[in-house]
């Protein structure tokens, strides 16, 4: 949606009166907190005093914990105070007390203070986890997730049954993306290069020693009629991914690297110049962000992707079908149609816009390119 990518995020926080409690969940399933009804009472006077009118107020502290985010204690301060939850089958105080415990994805199981038919209390069998949160995870949990090229990050579950994720690791020296190609024109002829392929280890196998046209992998033919079209679907994976464009040809690079894209090889077989139009749709719908280059040579660092011809498009074009779900992306119109002359390729790229790291979107999943011939000419 466009109203995503405006940047504007507000977060609400709403205050509670009374008295709350913060627990936390441990690695086992159980807490060291019970939960029971306890009435609110008054708080405390401070015995501080506002000062006399007129009177300045004392700045706050300017030494080296100034401007800190929080110079009060960590957020696990003061979580797990009190008792541990008591033991199925000890003995209880008061009859038909409920209480809590912690469990699972930062659930909660009830007892109740039964009587063991002597008149004396004793802690039923835990109920089933309920309430858990959806998606968590077991506090103190870990798991271990494929990352970069064949590196390995660990990430661990904390209190709140979310991951935080360390840093990937074990990366190989001069690593590179299995099944990518790199092309070099050293000794070559023009418009000929050659090429090496990442091998499934993420490292460089060695340049070929004959020189070619680079041997795109996805490659489309266009129409060779008029408002005809060409489509293939081709699938944005955490397996390939890199920079962004944006701000239109020649446009900039994003900092961030992660946005899976792919390449595709537009070939006009006419004896024609072609004008072409392009688009992506599919279900269900990735934000996505489209460029192309009027050559057959994939960009192979910044300042070639930066060279782009074409675009760089967010959104679909009003005329094109990709408008019934925005999020997928076009080129067309008297600056972003793409045009080939006969015989020729040009490449279109298209990435998620959003980066793979951020849980909260959609990149990966199958895209359908349509490419429709818009105007053939001698």
């Amino acid at each position: 949606m466009r109203s995503l990518k405006s940047g504007l995020f507000a977060i609400a926080f709403s205050g509670v009166l009374g008295t709350v409690a913060v627990v936390g969940c441990s690695a086992d399933g159980g807490g060291a907190d019970i939960e029971e009804n306890v009435a609110p009472t008054e708080p405390a006077s401070s015995g501080s005093t506002l000062p006399p009118k007129g009177e300045p107020v004392d700045p706050p502290d300017a030494g080296k914990d100034a401007g800190k985010k929080d110079s009060g204690p960590k957020a696990e301060a003061g979580v797990d105070a009190g008792p541990p939850p008591p033991v199925e089958g000890t003995a209880c105080p008061t009859l038909n007390t409920i209480t809590q415990k912690n469990c699972g994805a930062c659930g909660k199981a009830e007892t109740v203070c039964l009587d063991d038919g002597t008149g004396k209390g004793k802690w039923s069998p835990y109920g089933g986890c309920t309430n858990e949160l959806a998606g968590g995870c077991i506090p103190g949990t870990s798991v271990q997730e494929d990352c970069g090229n064949c590196g390995k990050v660990t990430k661990t579950c904390t209190q709140y049954c979310a991951y935080t994720s360390g840093s990937c690791t074990g990366q190989p020296a001069n690593s590179c993306p299995p099944a990518s190609v790199e092309y070099t024109n050293a000794g070559c002829a023009a418009q000929s290069y050659r090429e090496r392929t990442c091998a499934a280890a993420c490292t460089w196998g060695n340049y070929t020693a004959g020189c070619a046209a680079p041997n795109n992998a996805n490659k489309l033919t266009i129409s060779g009629t008029v408002a005809g079209t060409a489509a293939g679907t081709f699938t944005l994976s955490a397996s390939k991914m890199g920079p962004k464009v944006s701000g239109g040809c020649p446009g900039s690079v994003s900092s961030t690297k992660d946005h899976p894209y792919e390449i595709v090889e537009i070939k006009n077989n006419t004896t024609k110049t072609a004008t072409v139009s392009a688009w992506l749709s599919g279900t269900p719908a990735i934000d996505t962000v489209m460029w192309a280059y009027n050559t057959n040579l994939p960009p192979q660092d910044d300042t070639a992707r930066k060279a782009c011809k074409w675009g760089v498009n967010d959104f679909c074009p009003s005329s094109l079908p990709c408008t019934t779900d925005d999020d997928w992306s076009g080129l067309t119109g008297a600056t972003q149609s793409l045009v080939i002359p006969p015989g020729q390729v040009v490449l279109v790229q298209f990435a998620a816009y959003y980066p793979n790291s951020s849980a909260t979107y959609v990149t990966t999943g199958a895209a359908t390119l349509t490419v429709r011939t818009d105007v053939l000419t001698p």
